[in-house]
């Protein structure tokens, strides 16, 4: 048997050298080798965090668009009561309200890293972009080309309301469906729960 602390070319300084390189060798070979779409991970064995990027944007989107619909039916409601709507009306209102709920229900629970948020604010981009074609269709039937044309230059009351549930739904739609988002929002750290 070889003593490590042995004189000569088999012990001593030589030995530990040859010890360190093949410790080295196995520690490299223990680690995953990089491929193009493979998993990348780090010396300890674990993925990297992924970039919470896009989950927070469509979160903070998400969070803005819902309390922007949810001003219109609520202003309505004050201006004019539940009672003296035409049943058009409710449905077109219940329809920014449920854009603006499931919208905020998406965005909290993003907030919270769980899947069902994104969800949600998929979900919840296609109510608003759903309100914004339905009023027209229910309220001014054969009037949609000018709804939207008029719609875009700001002249109705709370034109603000329906240009941002058109332009950010599918933002926020968008957002929610990228797969970094997904991966975010999947990604449980090492002793987590």
């Amino acid at each position: 048997m070889i003593r490590e602390d042995a004189p000569g070319p088999a012990g001593g300084i030589f030995f530990s050298r040859l010890m360190s390189v093949r410790g080295n060798a196995a520690r490299v070979s223990a680690e995953k080798v990089r491929f193009p779409g493979s998993a990348v991970t780090s010396r300890n064995g674990h993925e990297p965090r992924p970039s919470g990027t896009t989950a927070i944007l469509a979160g903070v989107l998400g969070l803005v668009l819902a309390c922007l619909l949810g001003y219109l039916p609520l202003k309505f409601f004050v201006d004019y009561g539940f009672a003296g709507m035409d049943g058009k009306v409710r449905v077109v209102l219940g329809v920014y309200s449920l854009a603006a709920l499931v919208l905020l229900a998406g965005a909290l629970t993003t907030f919270f890293r769980a899947v069902t948020g994104a969800i949600l604010l998929l979900l919840g981009g296609l109510l608003a972009v759903a309100a914004v074609v339905c009023e027209p269709v229910l309220l001014y039937p054969g009037y949609f080309e000018d709804f939207f044309a008029a719609m875009f230059r700001f002249t109705p009351d709370d034109a603000f309301v329906r240009v941002g549930a058109a332009v950010g739904g599918p933002i926020v739609f968008v957002l929610a469906v990228l797969p970094w988002t997904f991966r975010y929002l999947r990604h449980r750290p090492a002793g987590s729960w």
